[in-house]
């Protein structure tokens, strides 16, 4: 064996999930946070990036780049019904 030719490792794909931070500043929930406000959706994040947890675990090989992680995040939001921006009659 040469030196120099180990194989490095690939990283696990629980380490390659975003953390929540990098999905919570992608351009794709920029309008969801001024809609739903930014704690609501940072658990929403939190909530899809443990669903993906999961599927990893059972083998599963999901999209986890900070993009497909928005986009199942705000498919999420979109099934709360009774959340989210309430419509407010202003009566000045």
């Amino acid at each position: 064996m040469e030196i120099g030719t180990l194989a490095t490792p690939s990283p696990s794909p629980f380490a390659r999930l975003p953390g929540v931070d990098a999905v919570l500043c992608a351009p794709e929930l920029e309008s969801l946070v001024e809609d739903w406000g930014r704690a609501l959706v940072g658990r929403a994040v939190r909530e899809t990036l443990d669903g993906l947890r999961g599927e990893i675990a059972a083998g599963a090989a999901p999209k986890i780049d900070v993009a497909a992680v928005a986009a199942r995040t705000g498919a999420l939001l979109g099934e709360r019904p009774g959340r989210g921006p309430r419509p407010v009659l202003n009566l000045t």
